[in-house]
């Protein structure tokens, strides 16, 4: 294929938008458009949502705990409700998968929420007990974020809305 007018094919474009986190480097100020476009929204074109983003609705399916993948540890007496979602989201600030993999516990319980955003869209929230590490799945993709006053925020002792926590 020939290129016109300094004009990166289509392929091209799309490689450099799927390294979402390298910086942009486009030859054009159209291109740079897309490029923030598609790294600030997902294939629908809404835009994703920030940590702190209003909420709209939370729905909780069970909100009993249960222990993380391929772990057996008790989770019984820990649980999830919207207080404590909120709580997370207003306080989380986003993280790398790195990140969040490097604080994993392995022996923690977990619990989700489905988010519905004010400004649109919908995502599955699931927050960590131990570790104050949540993970939002949306349209395909997750995105980690870390809560400081979360550590042990499905335990009973929990306060949504207080500092850091009692274990």
């Amino acid at each position: 294929m020939t290129r016109k007018h300094g004009h990166r094919p289509l392929a091209g474009l799309l490689a450099l938008l799927s390294t979402a986190a390298l910086p942009v480097q486009a030859s054009s100020p159209s291109e740079a458009q897309a490029a923030e476009r598609l790294r600030t929204t997902g294939n629908a074109g809404h835009t994703l949502p920030m940590a702190g983003s209003p909420l709209q609705k939370i729905v909780i399916r069970t909100n009993q705990a249960q222990s993380a993948h391929g772990s057996d540890v008790d989770c019984a007496g820990m649980g999830i409700d919207a207080a404590r979602v909120r709580h997370f989201w207003a306080n989380a600030i986003e993280g790398t998968a790195q990140e969040y993999r490097h604080g994993i516990d392995l022996a923690d319980c977990e619990a989700h929420a489905q988010v519905h955003f004010r400004s649109g869209g919908k995502g599955r929230l699931s927050l960590d007990d131990a570790t104050g590490w949540g993970a939002l799945e949306q349209r395909g993709r997750t995105r980690y974020f870390y809560c400081p006053s979360c550590e042990g925020i499905l335990g009973q002792k929990f306060k949504p809305g207080a500092g850091p926590q009692p274990r």
